[in-house]
């Protein structure tokens, strides 16, 4: 970080601070842990409204935000002012003597607090560290936050991963708040672990809500924060502890309202800021809705009854002034661009697309989300330690004894790990937050039948509490929600308000309640300890995530663009970045400071490129592909590209970007794609393949894509193909399938940056196979072997392997004409016509075609076959411009084997020259009609075939 972004960061954190200082001192709410939560839920609203008219101004930036700050310290100040100017840290004394009499008293409670405090300092310090570039927050939190820096505003930008626009904004505000002001990629947890300390504050006040005492209530709060899913967020950039801590803190704060005989103002006023900036963090809490508005309709209808409707009505308006405020900006941006104001339904579809229905068997689901909750990261050191083994068969016996299937499927390794090493997804809530999950329900319906014996205003307030919290996991499965491993941690946004309604029953009290609650507190802190020396996800020990890097399998293409952009482009280079769901890219912008990196949709990339307002275009996912998962619209060959203005000398410079081959011919180059994994055709359409359309421009006039079948097609079969929509020429080359681009050639680099092709395997009775299982026992496979070339079709020596010529012959044929190589070039020809023997094509009086051929072993003659449908035509054929053969074609079928002269050079060019004639209602000038022209490898002697020629 440098003294600038330091001295930004520290005026901006002081501004803050002051606004929210001054603000909570003005809206005067009551008991310290309210307090507390009001100072962290107006910097969070400062930043986001802050933003919001920013981004409309496209002003966001470092100096956009702290010309803004000084502005909302001015309007907290008058606020503070109109007030009575109350003393902004009065709450700082008060909560000083309360600690100090609370450790006096409740020693023990005291030590479990230190221990927790220094955890959560160690969590604060350690992602400084290693940072905290994990997930979710890799793939969207964190890169559009820098996109919005880049382009001034957080309005949508271009890409394909719909997370990056669509989703809720508010908690990437604050990562580019941080961002803009600081310069560096340091302390992107730090809004997370201060969202932990908020949400611990919202549990304690949630449980002196629900009627226990001072002490008791922080008992939960501990608690809360020593749970694996908790701590190891407290190290990461996602958005969990945040949604959350503003969930919990606007129940907090509505049920307050709702239970006051005269609402406070600042409950009302933190309700809606708490309500605005939940739906504004994550759409998970909107499974929380129902339950809320079910508690609080009960406790309305607890009120007199001339007192129900108007708490209701303020905490309505209240809420909706917070939504319009703070949780609209994008759902309004959607309504516009996408027609929905949650999501398209291209994204909608995305979250489920492919997911076997084994996923959404929401009975099994229950259980499945139960053994996850149920982690031992701390108390475990490998995934085969006892605790481990034992919860798994524990779980896969209840469930087979009620009639359930415990699949986990290729999640369970995954699963597995995650017992004993913490992952940011997928870590649970430790044996004791699973106890909490069990209990909660019989809790909840003993606190429904003592308020049916007390009806007082605490058996009230806790009854509503567990409703309006358990409520959240019936609707979260009602909506068909498939189960996957890394959904756990949503449950986040449920358990605190549970646990604050529960956990403090066993604290103090009787002598078994306080060893329950030594215990707990405990066993808590051990899987704290464990989960904070063992590191999130690697984060503490994943040298991959440092700005070196290290070239592991899915950040090979970054590391490889790290250390290669610095040598292609001068610094200050502004790149355009077309990019798929990843999670790697983040380490890009970072690794590299020196350059400015925008997004780009592909359509932009050429002209961008042709106006010089971008050094280059990256684009892919930006991992090697056995590291990828599904890639949609198409599977790229190869799956990255960098993209210049001159891609032909790029690729000569540069010829093995990420494991690319490119071998340099005076007709164009011949690239060798790698396949690092098989490809097949799937049940939904046909293969789908992309390439960079600079790279099939760079190969030649006549570009064409050999792919590897294996096994070879058998005989009769067929391919259908298309290039951009566009029917296109595939056929069999021997074990390989040949596909013609030349038609894509003349327009690459005008149009799309990609040329697409779209292939479909046709069986020899007509059917097509859509579906090719890895295990095929049928003779049909996917694409297995190494890779494609991609070669010119007019290629020189060197240009294509010797090899690969070779493996066309097929007992010493080679066909050019017919069933033609897709390399060939064909010129002075109509279309394929046919009739009952075979198809064949006429030349319009100089047909051309050129094929490349090997110097070393050159063929040795060239078979013709002819269709004789008119008399006595005149035809000369050369060779490389020497004359072979000057003759009459007869009437009839004719086949003729000609000698071809020695020294052919690489590339064999047959000219078949002839007179021209008009057929009756034809338009056409016609010359000869060819069936097929075949080279041969044996020296035949001349005349041999049916049929006779007259020879001049």
């Amino acid at each position: 970080m440098t003294a600038a972004g330091l001295l930004a960061l520290a005026a901006g954190g002081a501004g803050l601070a002051a606004a929210s200082l001054l603000g909570a001192a003005a809206l005067r709410p009551t008991g310290l842990p309210s307090r507390l939560l009001a100072l962290w839920l107006l910097a969070y609203g400062q930043v986001v409204l802050l933003a919001e008219v920013l981004s409309e101004l496209r002003l966001l930036g470092r100096g956009g935000f702290l010309a803004g700050q000084a502005v909302f310290v001015g309007l907290a100040a008058y606020a503070w002012s109109r007030a009575g100017r109350p003393r902004p840290l009065a709450f700082a004394g008060e909560a000083a003597r309360a600690a100090l009499s609370g450790a006096r008293r409740h020693r023990a409670l005291a030590l479990f607090a230190l221990g927790v405090g220094v955890l959560a300092l160690a969590n604060l310090g350690f992602p400084f560290l290693y940072p905290p570039l994990n997930g979710d927050a890799n793939a969207y939190h964190l890169p559009r936050a820098f996109y919005w820096l880049e382009l001034g505003t957080a309005r949508h930008f271009p890409t394909s991963d719909f997370r990056m626009t669509q989703m809720p904004p508010d908690p990437s505000f604050v990562l580019a708040w941080v961002l803009a002001l600081s310069g560096a990629f340091q302390g992107l947890n730090v809004p997370q672990w201060l969202a932990a300390l908020a949400l611990a504050c919202a549990v304690a006040g949630l449980s002196r809500l629900a009627g226990f005492a001072r002490s008791a209530s922080l008992f939960p709060a501990l608690v809360v924060l020593c749970l694996p899913a908790v701590v190891v967020q407290t190290g990461s950039a996602q958005t969990e502890l945040v949604t959350a801590a503003v969930a919990s803190a606007a129940v907090l704060f509505g049920f307050r309202a709702i239970l006051s005989e005269r609402p406070a103002r600042a409950d009302l006023f933190l309700f809606g800021t708490a309500s605005g900036l939940a739906l504004g963090t994550k759409l998970t809490v909107l499974f929380l809705v129902p339950g809320l508005a079910l508690a609080m309709a009960a406790l309305a209808a607890a009120r007199p009854r001339g007192e129900r409707l108007a708490p209701v009505r303020a905490l309505l308006l209240s809420g909706a002034v917070g939504f319009l405020a703070l949780g609209a900006y994008n759902a309004v941006l959607n309504l516009l661009d996408f027609g929905n104001p949650v999501a398209s339904r291209q994204a909608v579809a995305l979250t489920s697309a492919e997911l076997p229905p084994w996923r959404f068997d929401q009975g099994t689901n229950v259980v499945r989300y139960l053994y996850q909750a149920l982690d031992w990261p701390g108390l475990s050191r490998s995934e085969d330690s006892p605790l481990p083994r034992a919860g798994r068969a524990a779980f896969e016996a209840v469930a087979h004894a009620i009639g359930l299937d415990l699949r986990l499927d290729t999640d369970a390794a995954v699963l597995a790990s995650s017992r004993s090493v913490p992952d940011e997804d997928r870590s649970g809530f430790g044996p004791i937050g699973f106890l909490v999950l069990v209990a909660a329900p019989f809790a909840a319906v003993a606190a429904l039948l003592r308020l049916r014996r007390e009806r007082t205003r605490i058996s009230l307030a806790r009854a509503a509490l567990l409703v309006a919290s358990l409520a959240w996991l019936p609707c979260f499965l009602a909506v068909d929600q498939p189960w996957s491993a890394q959904r756990v941690r949503y449950f986040l946004v449920f358990l605190p308000i549970v646990a604050a309604a529960t956990v403090p029953a066993v604290a103090g009290g009787s002598r078994l309640r306080r060893a329950l609650a030594a215990g707990t507190g405990a066993l808590s802190l051990v899987v704290a300890t464990g989960v904070t020396l063992a590191g999130p996800g690697g984060i503490r020990g994943g040298a991959y995530r440092e700005p070196g890097f290290e070239a592991r399998l899915r950040e090979e293409v970054v590391t490889a663009l790290a250390r290669d952009l610095p040598a292609w482009f001068p610094g200050g280079s502004v790149f355009g970045v077309v990019s798929e769901h990843n999670d790697t890219l983040f380490h890009l912008f970072r690794a590299l400071p020196q350059f400015r990196f925008r997004p780009v949709s592909e359509e932009e990339i050429g002209p961008l490129l042709a106006k010089g307002e971008i050094a280059a275009a990256l684009v892919g996912q930006f991992r090697r592909e056995s590291g990828q998962g599904i890639t949609r619209p198409a599977v790229p060959l190869p799956r990255n590209a960098v993209l210049t203005a001159d891609p032909a000398r790029f690729y000569r410079e540069h010829p093995r970007q990420y494991r690319l081959v490119v071998r340099e011919g005076d007709a164009g180059l011949a690239a060798f794609l790698p396949l690092s994994r098989p490809l097949s055709w799937t049940a939904t359409g046909p293969l789908e393949l992309r390439l960079p359309a600079g790279l099939v421009a760079a190969a030649g006039p006549h570009p064409a894509l050999l792919l590897p079948v294996d096994p070879p097609p058998a005989p009769g079969e067929a391919f259908a193909a298309s290039v951009d929509g566009a029917p296109a020429i595939a056929l069999r080359i021997g074990a390989d399938l040949g596909v013609d681009l030349s038609r894509e050639a003349a327009a690459a680099g005008a149009g799309s940056s990609f040329v697409t092709l779209a292939l479909t395997r046709r069986l020899a009775g007509g059917a097509e196979v859509r579906a090719v299982p890895e295990d095929a026992s049928d003779g049909l496979a996917p694409l297995t072997r190494d890779g494609a070339w991609l070669l010119p079709r007019v290629p020189v020596a060197g240009s294509i392997p010797g090899d690969l010529i070779e493996g066309l012959w097929r007992n010493g044929e080679l066909p050019i004409l017919g069933e033609p190589l897709p390399f060939v070039r064909v010129e002075g020809f109509h279309g394929v016509e046919g009739d009952a023997s075979a198809p064949f094509r006429w030349t319009d009086g100089k047909g051309v075609l050129e094929v490349p051929v090997s110097v070393a072993d050159p063929p040795r003659a060239v078979r013709l076959v002819f269709v004789g449908w008119r008399d006595d035509a005149r035809f000369r054929l050369e060779a490389n411009g020497t004359s072979l053969l000057e003759a009459t074609l007869p009437s009839g079928a004719l086949a003729r084997d000609v000698e071809l002269p020695p020294g052919l050079g690489p590339v064999l060019r047959l000219t078949l020259s002839s007179d021209l004639f008009r057929p009756p209602g034809d338009a056409r000038a016609l010359g000869v009609c060819v069936r097929s022209v075949t080279l041969l490898r044996d020296r035949r002697p001349p005349g041999r075939g049916s049929g006779a020629l007259r020879t001049r």
